[in-house]
């Protein structure tokens, strides 16, 4: 006769161990994303560079969570949390400090929240999901500027409309950001001095993009759950 005691501690250990493993991928994934907070130069971390990496990153690595098995809640949230930290602690290290990070977190989070949604929508092979969905948002990031390639700007109405697109800009300007595109580097080949353009408000933008990706995230979780095929129960009939 089986042994329930032993058997409760059985799934007790096997439920702890699978917790710890969802914990430490969640830690790997995070730590990735945070490598955009490490210095560039003998100057130091650069604070637009960080947010710009994880604004490009932080929907694969959501979709890697998924592919991984790792649930987004509790687990799945400790990445985010993480770059929160790691922003953190850049933005007390330099002179300049970030008007609205709160909001900006929420932002990436509901990024990364929807990423674990998208690899959700595979049947099969999530993995693959993690390379296509990096590929689109790299997409998306470097379209405004044509991906620093030509050296005449797309039209003004295309260029703003681009911009509305891109996960940089949710995440720069929700976290308060917002003259990331006057800087040498991206004015000439964004040519902002040509169109007016609503900057995206964290206090708005952050909360939104939140509940969007964890809503998503919600419904293709229990569309999945919807598909798994239910254990039979009852004893069979009587020959």
């Amino acid at each position: 006769m089986a042994d329930p005691v032993g058997a409760d501690a059985n799934a007790a250990a096997r439920k702890r161990a699978e917790a710890l493993r969802e914990l430490l991928l969640a830690l790997g994934l995070g730590a990735v994303g945070a490598l955009g907070c490490l210095p560039v130069s003998s100057r130091g971390p650069d604070l637009f560079a960080a947010l710009a990496w994880i604004a490009l990153v932080a929907p694969a690595l959501g979709a890697a969570a998924h592919a991984l098995g790792v649930r987004l809640w509790p687990y799945g949230f400790v990445a985010p949390g993480l770059w929160m930290g790691a922003i953190a602690a850049v933005d007390a290290s330099i002179e300049r400090d970030l008007a609205t990070p709160l909001w900006g977190a929420l932002a990436w989070t509901g990024l990364f929240a929807l990423g674990h949604a998208f690899a959700g929508l595979w049947r099969a092979q999530r993995a693959a999901s993690v390379p296509v969905l990096f590929s689109l948002t790299a997409l998306l990031v470097a379209l405004p500027e044509k991906g620093g390639l030509a050296a005449e700007p797309w039209p003004p109405g295309f260029t703003a409309r681009a911009l509305d697109a891109s996960p940089l800009a949710w995440v720069t300007e929700s976290s308060g950001a917002f003259d990331w595109p006057w800087q040498q580097s991206h004015y000439a080949r964004l040519g902002v001095d040509r169109f007016e353009r609503r900057e995206f408000r964290g206090r708005l933008a952050g909360p939104v993009l939140l509940l969007v990706g964890c809503g998503l995230a919600a419904l293709v979780h229990a569309f999945r759950r919807r598909l798994e095929p239910r254990p039979r129960t009852g004893s069979p009939p009587a020959e």
